[in-house]
């Protein structure tokens, strides 16, 4: 019986798949863990939305039992808000209409009972250059007394 082997050519070939499947399993991969860049313009440069975002300045008073009233303190426009409302054990959280608050501007949204919003986000509009305009909730939330 006879013993064969795998040429040489093919061996090579076979590797070089390999190779390409792998560099192109890591791209995905990569790419994916990066996500998307989206900045926000500032009126002088484009910024990382991320940092924007600890520049933004809201002060937010209960009023009456049914609204929240939101004003901004600080020099970047605020596109939504977000609130996380408790009841119960469960907590839902809900995202405003657009707002568009400018700054130094104020706004009085409905939010049900007041009384059951614990802490509130902002919404912030970005920019990427996949999709143009995009609404970006900020990462941290703000507690409410």
């Amino acid at each position: 019986m006879e013993k064969r082997a795998l040429s040489p050519v093919i061996t090579t070939v076979l590797l070089i798949l390999v190779a390409i499947i792998l560099a192109l399993l890591i791209w995905f991969w990569a790419r994916s863990a990066i996500g998307e860049q989206i900045s926000k313009f500032d009126g002088n440069s484009d910024r990382p939305i991320d940092e924007v975002c600890n520049l933004v300045n809201l002060k937010v008073e209960k009023s009456e039992t049914t609204k929240l009233l939101i004003t901004n303190q600080g020099d970047i426009s605020v596109y939504k808000v977000a609130y996380k409302q408790s009841d119960a054990g469960s907590t839902q959280v809900t995202e405003s209409e657009e707002l568009n608050i400018l700054p130094g501007g104020s706004k009085t949204i409905n939010v049900g009972d007041n009384s059951k919003i614990t802490s509130i986000a902002f919404v912030l509009l970005g920019k990427n250059e996949e999709n143009g305009e995009v609404a970006y909730r900020c990462k941290f939330w703000k507690d409410l007394a």
